[in-house]
């Protein structure tokens, strides 16, 4: 399910099934060289791509929620304190299991920071999505991610 008004409506009659919450984290910055902008974009790209894919594949236990962007430039532990706020609000719905997707390894730092899980995906850094390599190395991921999800489930 994602942050939509038609899956909302599912969600709201179905939560006690739905307990995994997915939540795509990614940096964001304009003050790059044009290089690191397409970077950046495509990986945006990329991420929304494997965690719509993780949410299809299991479609009823899984929620997806918007991305929580933040600015490349700030201080993760900042970030922490905000992102424990925002998993303090979700975790008031019944989600059992929270994850955090990222493409930035900063985060791997401070992961212990968090509540939830941190899943660190790396990312080409240049090429199009829509590639039959790219295509292939989006899927792996996505089996890859939801292995390791369900391998939570089952604890």
């Amino acid at each position: 399910m994602n942050w939509s008004q038609k899956d909302v409506k599912q969600y709201v009659k179905a939560k006690e099934y739905i307990d995994t919450a997915i939540i795509p984290l990614l940096p964001f910055a304009l003050n790059k060289k044009d290089e690191e902008l397409e970077k950046m974009s495509l990986q945006k790209e990329m991420l929304d791509l494997i965690t719509y894919k993780m949410e299809n594949t299991y479609k009823g236990r899984m929620f997806l929620f918007p991305a929580y962007m933040y600015l490349e430039t700030e201080d993760l532990q900042n970030e922490c304190l905000r992102l424990n706020q925002f998993a303090q609000a979700v975790q008031e719905q019944p989600f059992k299991h929270l994850f955090y997707v990222t493409p930035d390894f900063r985060w791997k730092k401070v992961e212990r920071d968090i509540d939830g899980h941190l899943l660190w995906l790396p990312m080409i850094s240049n090429g199009d999505v829509k590639d039959d390599s790219t295509q292939t190395v989006i899927q792996d991921q996505v089996t890859q991610m939801t292995d390791l999800i369900r391998s939570f489930w089952t604890e």
